[in-house]
């Protein structure tokens, strides 16, 4: 919830872009996710990516090639 507060972003959307791999690992103490600034930054780079049309396949190969 933190993060969403944070970003302006719902906790669904978070959990999905983690889940299509568009997040750097995300490290957990016990079933908590810790979530750093460099998360931020992602979030805020995959919006701008996005927003130039680059279709969510090409944001998987830059994320893989990235982190």
């Amino acid at each position: 919830g933190e993060l969403a507060q944070r970003t302006g972003r719902s906790v669904h959307t978070i959990r999905w872009y983690e889940q299509q791999g568009l997040l750097p690992t995300v490290p957990r103490l016990g079933t908590h996710r810790l979530y750093s600034n460099r998360h931020v930054e992602w979030l805020e780079l995959m919006d701008r990516l996005r927003l130039s049309g680059m279709p969510i396949s090409e944001l998987r190969r830059y994320t893989a090639s990235a982190t």
